[in-house]
């Protein structure tokens, strides 16, 4: 796993202008999900709701916001927070794998959130 030390300065739950706050997340080779200020990330510390990752996951995107776009390259919306969100690889996990005949479009997909 690999180990490194963040220049960038945020505070979680900091608020850049009224009723919006900013949370920021790392996912690692695993694909567990933590606040990204957590010191010892493992099984314990990572989050484990069911509901919350499938929720956090399916929106999922590419940072496009021009706030921290180098360190935290995808965020994950929510109303009127911003989850940014960094990761060992992609910010994409897989709970199961389901037979499609059109495999295409998840192909596509996963294509466009790593460009």
């Amino acid at each position: 796993m690999r180990q490194f030390v963040r220049r960038t300065s945020y505070v979680q739950g900091q608020s850049i202008s009224p009723r919006t706050r900013e949370y920021f997340y790392y996912i690692d080779h695993q694909g567990q999900l933590f606040l990204d200020d957590t010191r010892v990330k493992n099984f314990i510390t990572c989050f484990k709701d069911k509901k919350f990752l499938e929720f956090f996951f399916k929106r999922v995107k590419i940072n496009t916001s021009g706030r921290y776009e180098s360190e935290f390259p995808y965020v994950s919306p929510c109303g009127r927070e911003t989850n940014y969100i960094c990761c060992d690889d992609l910010p994409v996990v897989f709970s199961q794998l389901l037979d499609s005949r059109d495999k295409s479009s998840r192909i596509s997909a996963l294509r466009q959130l790593s460009t």
